[in-house]
Protein backbone atom coordinates (compact mmCIF):
# COMPACT_ATOMS: atom_id res chain seq x y z
CA UNK A 1 0.00 0.00 0.00
CA UNK A 2 1.37 3.56 -1.34
CA UNK A 3 1.21 6.60 0.88
CA UNK A 4 -2.23 7.48 -0.96
CA UNK A 5 -3.58 4.37 -0.38
CA UNK A 6 -3.00 4.60 3.48
CA UNK A 7 -3.96 8.48 3.60
CA UNK A 8 -7.65 7.61 1.57
CA UNK A 9 -7.93 5.01 4.29
CA UNK A 10 -7.12 7.29 7.62
CA UNK A 11 -9.30 9.64 5.66
CA UNK A 12 -12.37 7.46 5.29
CA UNK A 13 -11.67 6.13 9.32
CA UNK A 14 -11.76 10.32 10.08
CA UNK A 15 -15.02 10.37 7.88
CA UNK A 16 -16.88 7.43 10.28
CA UNK A 17 -15.35 9.36 13.82
CA UNK A 18 -16.55 13.13 12.06
CA UNK A 19 -19.87 11.61 11.42
CA UNK A 20 -20.49 10.28 15.21
CA UNK A 21 -19.00 12.90 17.01
CA UNK A 22 -21.25 15.15 14.47
CA UNK A 23 -24.55 13.33 15.96
CA UNK A 24 -23.17 13.77 19.67
CA UNK A 25 -22.61 17.66 18.81
CA UNK A 26 -25.84 17.49 17.64
CA UNK A 27 -27.87 15.48 20.68
CA UNK A 28 -25.38 17.98 22.89
CA UNK A 29 -27.16 21.02 21.00
CA UNK A 30 -30.36 20.07 21.50
CA UNK A 31 -30.00 18.60 25.15
CA UNK A 32 -29.09 22.43 25.75
CA UNK A 33 -31.79 24.02 23.91
CA UNK A 34 -34.29 22.31 25.82
CA UNK A 35 -32.54 23.32 28.95
CA UNK A 36 -30.96 26.31 28.52
CA UNK A 37 -31.97 29.78 27.09
CA UNK A 38 -29.35 29.13 23.97
CA UNK A 39 -31.55 31.61 21.85
CA UNK A 40 -31.81 33.93 24.53
CA UNK A 41 -27.95 34.15 24.47
CA UNK A 42 -27.39 34.41 21.39
CA UNK A 43 -29.54 36.99 20.17
CA UNK A 44 -28.26 39.00 23.02
CA UNK A 45 -24.60 38.49 21.81
CA UNK A 46 -26.04 39.32 18.08
CA UNK A 47 -27.63 42.76 19.33
CA UNK A 48 -24.11 43.42 21.40
CA UNK A 49 -21.95 42.72 18.14
CA UNK A 50 -24.64 44.87 15.97
CA UNK A 51 -24.05 48.00 18.34
CA UNK A 52 -20.26 47.53 18.97
CA UNK A 53 -19.00 46.24 15.40
CA UNK A 54 -15.36 47.10 15.35
CA UNK A 55 -14.31 45.92 19.55
CA UNK A 56 -17.36 42.72 19.17
CA UNK A 57 -15.17 41.87 15.54
CA UNK A 58 -11.14 41.96 17.92
CA UNK A 59 -12.76 40.23 20.53
CA UNK A 60 -14.22 37.57 18.45
CA UNK A 61 -10.88 37.14 16.44
CA UNK A 62 -8.97 37.21 19.70
CA UNK A 63 -10.80 34.63 20.42
CA UNK A 64 -11.29 32.35 17.59
CA UNK A 65 -7.37 32.59 17.13
CA UNK A 66 -7.64 31.35 21.14
CA UNK A 67 -10.01 28.72 20.66
CA UNK A 68 -8.14 27.15 17.23
CA UNK A 69 -4.68 27.15 19.29
CA UNK A 70 -6.82 25.37 21.92
CA UNK A 71 -8.32 22.31 18.64
CA UNK A 72 -12.03 23.56 19.07
CA UNK A 73 -13.19 22.67 15.87
CA UNK A 74 -12.83 25.19 13.07
CA UNK A 75 -16.27 24.78 11.36
CA UNK A 76 -17.97 26.12 14.50
CA UNK A 77 -15.86 29.08 14.89
CA UNK A 78 -16.21 29.77 11.15
CA UNK A 79 -19.89 29.37 11.08
CA UNK A 80 -20.19 31.84 14.79
CA UNK A 81 -18.20 34.14 12.71
CA UNK A 82 -21.39 34.06 10.14
CA UNK A 83 -24.15 34.03 12.61
CA UNK A 84 -23.00 37.28 14.70
CA UNK A 85 -21.46 39.68 12.17
CA UNK A 86 -23.43 38.58 8.86
CA UNK A 87 -21.63 37.44 5.97
CA UNK A 88 -20.24 40.91 4.33
CA UNK A 89 -18.67 40.92 7.66
CA UNK A 90 -18.27 37.31 9.23
CA UNK A 91 -16.83 36.06 5.63
CA UNK A 92 -13.69 38.21 5.69
CA UNK A 93 -12.74 38.41 9.31
CA UNK A 94 -13.35 34.28 9.60
CA UNK A 95 -10.83 33.91 6.90
CA UNK A 96 -8.40 36.31 8.52
CA UNK A 97 -8.66 34.34 11.77
CA UNK A 98 -8.46 31.21 10.13
CA UNK A 99 -4.59 31.88 8.80
CA UNK A 100 -3.69 33.51 12.02
CA UNK A 101 -5.32 30.73 14.05
CA UNK A 102 -3.65 28.27 11.92
CA UNK A 103 0.33 29.87 12.40
CA UNK A 104 0.07 30.59 15.99
CA UNK A 105 -1.56 26.79 16.39
CA UNK A 106 1.32 25.28 14.51
CA UNK A 107 4.19 27.57 16.10
CA UNK A 108 2.28 26.47 20.07
CA UNK A 109 2.33 23.09 19.07
CA UNK A 110 5.95 23.27 17.38
CA UNK A 111 7.68 25.44 20.44
CA UNK A 112 6.01 23.64 23.30
CA UNK A 113 4.97 20.58 22.70
CA UNK A 114 6.93 18.80 19.83
CA UNK A 115 8.35 16.18 21.62
CA UNK A 116 5.16 14.81 23.01
CA UNK A 117 3.21 15.72 19.69
CA UNK A 118 6.16 13.73 17.74
CA UNK A 119 5.39 10.83 19.74
CA UNK A 120 2.13 10.65 19.02
CA UNK A 121 1.71 11.18 15.71
CA UNK A 122 5.62 10.25 13.73
CA UNK A 123 3.99 6.53 13.04
CA UNK A 124 0.56 7.88 11.87
CA UNK A 125 0.41 7.42 7.82
CA UNK A 126 -1.37 10.74 7.43
CA UNK A 127 1.77 12.66 8.59
CA UNK A 128 4.27 10.29 7.29
CA UNK A 129 2.43 11.45 4.02
CA UNK A 130 2.09 14.69 4.20
CA UNK A 131 5.39 15.54 5.91
CA UNK A 132 7.05 13.52 3.06
CA UNK A 133 5.08 15.57 0.46
CA UNK A 134 5.81 19.36 2.31
CA UNK A 135 9.37 18.58 2.19
CA UNK A 136 8.76 19.07 -1.41
CA UNK A 137 6.21 21.12 -2.23
CA UNK A 138 5.52 22.81 0.81
CA UNK A 139 3.20 25.57 -0.40
CA UNK A 140 1.25 23.84 -2.96
CA UNK A 141 0.54 20.78 -0.55
CA UNK A 142 -0.61 22.92 2.33
CA UNK A 143 -2.99 24.33 0.22
CA UNK A 144 -4.20 21.28 -1.30
CA UNK A 145 -4.83 19.73 2.00
CA UNK A 146 -7.33 22.35 3.34
CA UNK A 147 -8.64 22.40 -0.31
CA UNK A 148 -9.50 18.69 0.00
CA UNK A 149 -10.79 18.95 3.16
CA UNK A 150 -9.76 15.16 3.52
CA UNK A 151 -8.75 15.64 7.27
CA UNK A 152 -9.82 18.06 9.95
CA UNK A 153 -8.44 21.15 10.43
CA UNK A 154 -6.87 21.36 13.78
CA UNK A 155 -5.17 17.98 12.81
CA UNK A 156 -3.15 19.35 9.99
CA UNK A 157 -2.29 22.48 12.53
CA UNK A 158 -0.51 19.90 14.75
CA UNK A 159 1.25 18.13 11.46
CA UNK A 160 2.34 21.44 9.76
CA UNK A 161 3.69 22.73 13.63
CA UNK A 162 5.36 19.39 13.39
CA UNK A 163 6.69 19.47 9.72
CA UNK A 164 9.39 22.02 8.22
CA UNK A 165 7.39 24.03 6.76
CA UNK A 166 7.72 27.85 7.35
CA UNK A 167 5.12 28.95 9.27
CA UNK A 168 4.10 32.39 7.60
CA UNK A 169 4.21 29.65 4.07
CA UNK A 170 1.87 27.59 6.02
CA UNK A 171 -0.41 30.12 7.22
CA UNK A 172 -0.85 32.17 3.71
CA UNK A 173 -1.65 29.05 1.73
CA UNK A 174 -3.94 28.13 4.55
CA UNK A 175 -5.48 31.49 4.59
CA UNK A 176 -6.21 30.96 0.90
CA UNK A 177 -7.07 27.54 0.99
CA UNK A 178 -9.78 27.39 3.62
CA UNK A 179 -12.05 29.79 1.56
CA UNK A 180 -14.05 27.56 -0.07
CA UNK A 181 -14.65 25.89 3.83
CA UNK A 182 -15.09 29.69 5.62
CA UNK A 183 -17.51 30.62 2.42
CA UNK A 184 -19.86 27.11 3.53
CA UNK A 185 -19.44 27.71 6.98
CA UNK A 186 -20.25 31.65 7.85
CA UNK A 187 -22.82 31.76 4.80
CA UNK A 188 -24.27 28.81 6.59
CA UNK A 189 -23.85 30.40 10.33
CA UNK A 190 -25.68 33.79 8.52
CA UNK A 191 -28.66 31.73 7.69
CA UNK A 192 -29.06 30.53 10.57
CA UNK A 193 -29.49 33.91 12.50
CA UNK A 194 -32.14 34.66 10.10
CA UNK A 195 -33.66 31.39 9.19
CA UNK A 196 -36.48 32.18 11.42
CA UNK A 197 -37.74 35.34 9.36
CA UNK A 198 -36.71 33.91 6.59
CA UNK A 199 -39.27 30.84 6.92
CA UNK A 200 -41.89 33.25 8.68
CA UNK A 201 -45.46 34.77 7.50
CA UNK A 202 -43.68 37.67 6.89
CA UNK A 203 -42.60 37.66 3.33
CA UNK A 204 -45.25 38.11 1.16
CA UNK A 205 -44.09 34.35 -0.60
CA UNK A 206 -42.82 32.31 2.28
CA UNK A 207 -42.53 29.70 -0.34
CA UNK A 208 -40.43 31.96 -2.58
CA UNK A 209 -37.90 32.80 0.19
CA UNK A 210 -37.70 29.29 1.34
CA UNK A 211 -36.47 27.92 -2.59
CA UNK A 212 -34.16 30.90 -2.17
CA UNK A 213 -32.69 30.37 0.56
CA UNK A 214 -32.38 26.06 -0.14
CA UNK A 215 -31.08 26.94 -3.39
CA UNK A 216 -28.75 28.86 -1.73
CA UNK A 217 -27.73 26.29 0.64
CA UNK A 218 -27.19 23.61 -2.56
CA UNK A 219 -25.33 25.94 -4.36
CA UNK A 220 -22.30 26.88 -1.83
CA UNK A 221 -22.52 23.54 -0.76
CA UNK A 222 -22.19 22.02 -4.28
CA UNK A 223 -19.24 24.82 -4.97
CA UNK A 224 -17.62 23.41 -1.99
CA UNK A 225 -17.92 20.15 -3.10
CA UNK A 226 -16.69 20.40 -6.46
CA UNK A 227 -13.38 22.06 -5.16
CA UNK A 228 -13.19 19.37 -2.74
CA UNK A 229 -13.47 16.63 -5.52
CA UNK A 230 -10.86 18.99 -7.50
CA UNK A 231 -8.38 19.72 -4.74
CA UNK A 232 -8.24 15.75 -3.68
CA UNK A 233 -7.33 14.38 -7.26
CA UNK A 234 -5.05 17.15 -7.39
CA UNK A 235 -3.42 15.70 -3.44
CA UNK A 236 -3.51 12.50 -5.11
CA UNK A 237 -1.45 13.13 -8.06
CA UNK A 238 1.15 14.83 -5.57
CA UNK A 239 1.35 12.29 -2.94
CA UNK A 240 1.71 9.47 -5.18
CA UNK A 241 5.09 10.76 -6.81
Amino acid sequence: MNNADALDRQARRNNRRRFLLGLAVLLLVIIGASFLPLAAWLESARTWVDSHLLLGALLFAGVFIILTVAMVPGSLLMASAGYLFGLPVGLPLASVCIGCGAGLAALVYRTFAREWLWQRFNTDPRFVTIDEAVARKGFLIVLLTRLSLLMPFNLLNIIYGLSRIPLPTMAMATWIGMTPAVLLYTYLGSIAANVEQLMSQEFANPWASRAVLISGILVVVAATWVVHRTATAALRAELEQ
